[in-house]
């Protein structure tokens, strides 16, 4: 008598709630039906369903609907809270997905499997496993199983909104870019298709517990990791994305049909612009990144490798298709040039500073405190891209011929007028030897400033002719560096520069090149006026001149 009136109970129980209320949506107590969520439910003959929950949601293709249900006797769906926990995601959703923009959506149900561990390819969060069919048809399905007898459903919520969000891609997006996806390993789509739905849980409710241990991960991995190679913890970007809800669709819309690595960076190039990437990293390194529900998402981005330079030299980086890279650049005393080659994909930040720039194509580090900067770099590209960083050292810091003694009328910058050439083949060379002609020394020049240093540059050319024949010579180049004057006499120290010439005979035309020219530091006599500046070296009985023009500065 128990037994019947348990199955009188029951049977009325199927007749309230097993009707589907919506025609489009599959019957649940047909084993054929049940068998596309859980395979093992085909021979089920006395599944009777409930519909436990249901919600409606307004799209492009119409009004849809969400539904709950589970067979009437499962033995967990009656602990409290477990269907309002279900139910909550569900209502929760249907709010968020508006916010998206366009979208189209078609019927939901989901399905509460009781005493069947989780069957084939699954999601797991904590003590829920679920799975969400991607193939084609007017409805979306949706298998979850709570797993074991002391399951929590603490996650209920959150992973009914992680599936339905699966929902979402597969109405708008092509059955390829939904099958491109590894199954959550971090693969393919993975990122992407995982990415994007752990980032809707947070647009539709307060975030997870486990939402922490998807950020922990990236922050552990993304220094080496490519983004297209996570999973789960890339919510972190769909949570950078996402700032504009209407974004998120549009970018996964772009996404590829393919899981090839090539593929998949391709249309991420394609989806966003090599500065969004960057501003991204940024962000991400500043912890401005905010979940869906605009709270931080917590972050702690770890540092990257220290660089150092207290001499010339080139740091070489190896920049990965969207890995996070990042570093710390320190530059000791001295003034600094700076060359990043290529000048892309990456940004730099004082200690001090707020905002992000290039890198500093000059660095003043003399008054003998370190200059450090953040760096940080996301390369969107197909290909792993060279990176160099050349940190020239031109002007050191400690003093010119042991003092910092100046002759204020030296500063400014000059122009070369004479450099004596005439004067040594007067001096060196039997007369009709050897003759100069279409010399021009138009391109030197030297600026002298009133810290103490210096920038100059050569550039002559002239023909040479004899018996033997003519040859035309040119000589150019650069240094940097520091100088003191006193008592007539100029000290010069220079730090950093590259001298050489040629020589071209005018007849075979071939060209000998100079040894680059070593530079070492000088000290020579002078005169100076308001405009013109003599400068001596002793070369020969006299010793040479040197003629400068002021062009600029005090006089």
């Amino acid at each position: 008598m128990q037994n019947a009136a348990i199955r009188i109970v029951l049977f009325l129980l199927l007749l309230v709630f097993c009707a589907p209320a919506n025609a489009a949506m599959g019957n649940c107590r047909s084993s054929a039906y049940l068998a596309r969520f859980d395979a093992r439910l085909a021979s089920s003959t006395d599944f009777l369903c409930v519909e436990a929950g249901r919600a409606s949601v307004n799209s492009s293709s119409g009004t849809s609907h969400i539904r709950l249900v589970h067979h009437v006797a499962a033995d967990w769906a009656a602990l409290p809270g477990v269907i309002r926990a279900f139910n909550n995601g569900i209502q929760s959703s249907a709010r968020a997905l508006p916010s998206l923009g366009n979208f189209r959506f078609t019927d939901v149900t989901i399905l509460l499997i009781d005493d069947l561990p989780p069957g084939g390819s699954t999601e797991r969060f904590g003590q829920i496993a679920a799975r969400t069919s991607f193939l084609p048809g007017d409805e979306c399905l949706i298998s979850i199983w709570l797993l074991g007898e002391a399951a929590r459903p603490d996650t209920a919520a959150s992973v009914v909104a992680h599936e339905i969000f699966h929902c979402v891609q597969r109405a708008n997006l092509s059955q390829a870019q939904m099958l491109s996806g590894a199954g959550g390993s971090g693969a393919g789509g993975d990122w992407w298709l995982e990415g994007s739905a752990e980032w809707f849980i947070t647009a539709a409710m307060t975030a997870p517990w486990y939402s922490s241990d998807r950020v922990r991960i990236f922050d552990e991995q993304s220094r080496v990791r490519p983004l297209n190679r996570m999973a789960y913890e890339a919510y972190v970007f769909f949570s950078w994305l996402g700032r504009s809800r209407t974004r998120v669709l549009p970018f996964l819309s772009r996404m590829a049909p393919s899981s090839n690595v090539s593929a998949q960076r391709t249309a991420m190039m394609a989806a966003l612009g090599e500065d969004q990437w960057l501003q991204f990293a940024k962000d991400y390194m500043d912890q401005r990144i905010r979940d869906g529900q605009g709270a931080s998402i917590g972050s702690t981005p770890q540092r990257g490798n220290s660089m150092l330079w207290n001499a010339t030299r080139t740091q070489r980086i190896n920049l990965v298709p969207f890995v996070l890279s990042r570093g710390d650049l320190f530059f000791e005393c001295g003034s600094w040039n700076v060359s990043p080659r290529p000048a892309r994909f990456h940004a730099a930040k004082a200690r001090d500073a707020t905002v992000w720039a290039a890198i500093p194509s000059s660095i003043d580090a003399r008054d003998g405190r370190r200059r450090e900067f953040r760096f940080v770099a996301m390369a969107s590209a197909n290909a792993d891209t060279p990176m160099q960083i050349t940190g020239t050292l031109a002007h050191r810091c400690t003093e010119c011929a042991g003092t910092r003694s100046i002759d204020r009328c030296l500063i400014g910058t000059w122009r070369m007028t004479a450099d004596g050439a005439g004067q040594v083949m007067r001096q060196f060379v039997p007369a009709g030897k050897a003759r100069l002609a279409n010399y021009s020394a138009d391109g030197s020049t030297m600026t002298m400033n009133e810290d103490g240093t210096f920038i100059s540059g050569a550039r002559t050319n002239a023909r040479i002719s004899g018996d033997g024949g003519s040859a035309v010579t040119q000589f150019s180049g650069q240094s940097s560096g520091r100088w003191s004057a006193s008592g007539g006499r100029v000290n010069m120290c220079p730090d950093a520069g590259h001298h050489e010439g040629t020589l071209t005979d005018a007849r075979t035309g071939k060209t000998v090149s100079t040894t680059p020219v070593t530079m070492v530091n000088t000290t020579r006599t002078y005169t100076c006026t308001a405009d013109t500046m003599r400068i001596t070296m002793p070369i020969g009985r006299s010793g040479i001149q040197i003629v400068y023009k002021k062009v600029s500065g005090p006089r």
